[in-house]
């Protein structure tokens, strides 16, 4: 990172007005830093003062200076062109000022004031995060004048930001904000201080109540068409490849991105409610029961699944293997069954006219 020109005043000697050395074509930047203090302003030493000009495929180019006990501080090596000041302290809220060099020095023309933060209290949460209740921020050991406003928030780990309209002290769980964290932001302001936020978030995400399974959608094509759902391989749920022996009872493990704590499932062609099952961990796992395979013609089937919050679709086409209707039985067991007891039986006639020779 190429650092510029950097002057840090010491000593309390006032050099505003007193105009920097240096080359020509280069100016200086010089200001006052000050804070409030028992009704008036007082210099604020030690405060981080930084230009940064982007330099686009290289380092930026950052110019700094640190102000004396008067409050003063002074940058060179500037060209013409548009600045931003920063002006930075612990324990003060940060500070920023524009100005431009145009062929000469440039003075601020009044102290840039920071203000001390303001002493934080705390934030705790209070409700369990399910639809329908109520959550309530629960500050302590803030300012008796400091004013308090609230924000409420979500986070998916990778995603978040503010829920829309909630600025309150409490929160009604909504089904928007399902399978994310929520959390709070409650920030104090007082005069003469600098604002000050702090946070907490609920540690469990938040769930829906299971509800009574939705209608079987009575047109599957167009359901899947205007869900954008392509049914998916069978496979890419755990099932084995092929046509599905009805006789065996199967389970399907579907990855669910969509925010729900459940969701309902059928099976078309004629739709057969499979049931409602719960999203663990990003997944709905389906029980395929013998009984539910058993009900099915041999063929091309699609299990549609539908979140009960999000109404997201997704389905898997699936094969299932041709079965006597009357006993339930794939019909191969049965033949080879007959072959078995027919090739049993010659071997019993061959054994006993073995014994008759012997007699």
């Amino acid at each position: 990172m190429a650092v510029g020109l950097s002057a840090a005043l010491i000593g309390g000697a006032s050099l505003l007005g007193v105009a920097p050395a240096h080359a020509v074509g280069v100016y200086a930047v010089t200001g006052v830093v000050n804070t409030a203090d028992g009704g008036g302003f007082v210099p604020l030493a030690d405060v981080a003062v930084e230009i940064v000009v982007p330099d686009p495929g290289y380092s930026d180019t950052v110019y700094s200076a640190v102000t004396n006990g008067a409050g003063e501080f002074v940058i060179g090596d500037l060209v013409d062109g548009s600045y931003t000041a920063t002006f930075s302290l612990a324990g003060y809220g940060d500070a920023s000022v524009d100005f431009d060099i145009a062929g000469a020095d440039f003075a601020l023309a009044s102290p840039v004031t920071m203000l001390a933060d303001l002493t934080p209290g705390t934030v705790a949460i209070t409700g369990a995060p399910v639809v329908g209740n109520v959550l309530t921020a629960t500050t302590a050991g803030w300012p008796a004048d400091a004013t308090l406003t609230y924000e409420w928030f979500y986070s998916c780990g990778q995603c978040g930001g503010p829920i829309d309209g909630e600025t309150a002290s409490s929160y009604t769980v909504t089904e928007a904000v399902v399978s994310y964290w929520v959390g709070v932001i409650v920030t104090g302001a007082m005069a003469g201080y600098s604002d000050v936020s702090v946070d907490a978030i609920l540690e469990d995400q938040t769930s829906a109540p299971k509800k009574t399974s939705a209608p079987a959608p009575t047109n599957l094509a167009d359901y899947l068409a205007d869900n954008g759902s392509t049914p998916a391989a069978q496979t890419s749920t755990g099932l084995p490849a092929g046509a599905l022996n009805s006789g065996t009872s199967q389970s399907a493990n579907v990855d669910w991105f969509a925010p729900d704590s459940f969701v309902d499932v059928y099976m078309y062609s004629t739709p057969i409610l499979v049931g409602t099952f719960p999203v663990v961990n990003g997944v709905a796992q389906i029980p395929l029961s013998s009984q539910l395979l058993g009900q099915l013609a041999a063929g091309n089937h699609t299990l549609v699944i539908t979140g009960q919050s999000s109404g997201a679709v997704q389905s898997v086409a699936l094969s299932v293997a041709a079965m006597l209707a009357a006993t339930g039985f794939d019909p191969a067991v049965p033949v080879t069954v007959a072959s078995l007891l027919t090739l049993m039986g010659g071997a019993l006639v061959m054994a006993r006219r073995r014994i008759g020779v012997h007699a």
